[in-house]
């Protein structure tokens, strides 16, 4: 790998993408990119099918990029605000809300003890806070970047190389659902939570697993699939949505459920050897989303 210079690079951490696809077959299959440290990689295939092949690398961000992503994945609360409706009998108000917003103005504070939830809004001109009916998202604030760091965010595209319910209302419904052997409870998290500093996406993470193991005390018979995050649009906001985020939070996801027994369906796989880039994907991928998931539950006499 080179550097904006020319020069061969002495460190790694570049976002690559790999994939074989044979489209005479209408077959492809991402592949697995080791990253040395040292400015080299190796890319590796595992060959399902026979026949011919070709071969597509792509730098989707470089490592002086994903510095950039990084260090305000890891600190900016603003990318996504929310307005929050009140409603009190024929009364209705609205108001910001979000995970962190200024004391300079008088609080509503929703705090879930036992998980640690939080979020906050603005408290309405006259109505309480416990009249807080829905909550929608209405702004995702785009951080200032410097002339040079745009640039460098708009090389992830480079040609191909050939060769709306509340989480602590989803935790509910997880630990008090089930109960029956035909019922399989479907968890996908992920892509919402792109403009959230990773510490909230690991709690949730982390409040959602806890979940199921409740939900498995009381009914072990039933059945939990976890489907992680797919790629999404290239033209999307980087800054705010960039597929390397969804790339860490799979691997979060991966961690937190890590020994647990769901069925873990594999959407980032799928999608990135589809080379279809939507966040969502079309008929077939989500057929094979469907038939994996189906086969960890159904299986012929």
């Amino acid at each position: 790998m080179r550097n904006y210079t020319g020069h061969p690079k002495a460190y790694g951490g570049d976002f690559i993408l790999a994939r074989i696809h044979s489209p005479n077959l209408r077959a492809s299959a991402s592949g697995g990119v080791t990253d040395f440290l040292n400015g080299s990689y190796r890319v590796s295939f595992r060959l399902f099918w026979p026949g011919e092949v070709q071969v597509s690398v792509r730098l989707f961000h470089s490592s002086e990029a994903i510095k950039i992503l990084q260090r305000d994945w890891m600190q900016d609360y603003s990318k996504a605000m929310h307005t929050g409706t009140f409603i009190s009998g024929n009364k209705t108000e609205t108001s910001q809300c979000g995970l962190r917003l200024s004391s300079d103005r008088a609080l509503c504070e929703y705090r879930k003890k036992e998980d640690g939830e939080y979020h906050t809004c603005y408290r309405p001109k006259t109505l309480p806070c416990n009249s807080l009916t829905t909550m929608k998202s209405t702004r995702h604030q785009i951080p200032p970047l410097k002339k040079e760091e745009a640039q460098l965010l708009a090389r992830f595209h480079p040609a191909y190389i050939k060769g709306s319910v509340t989480i602590p209302e989803v935790l509910d419904s997880i630990a008090v659902g089930g109960g029956q052997e035909d019922v399989v409870v479907v968890i996908g998290i992920g892509q919402h939570f792109r403009p959230s500093p990773p510490e909230v996406f690991i709690r949730r993470l982390q409040n959602v697993r806890r979940a199921i193991l409740r939900l498995y005390a009381r009914s072990p018979q039933t059945g939990v699939v976890i489907k992680l995050e797919n790629n999404r649009e290239v033209e999307t906001p980087l800054m705010i949505y960039s597929d390397w985020y969804g790339y860490m939070q799979n691997l979060a996801q991966r961690k937190v459920f890590e020994g647990m027994e769901v069925a873990l369906v594999d959407a980032w796989d799928m999608t990135v050897a589809a080379n279809t880039f939507a966040v969502h994907p079309n008929e077939v991928v989500v057929s094979n989303e469907l038939a994996v998931a189906l086969s960890f539950f159904c299986h012929s006499a």
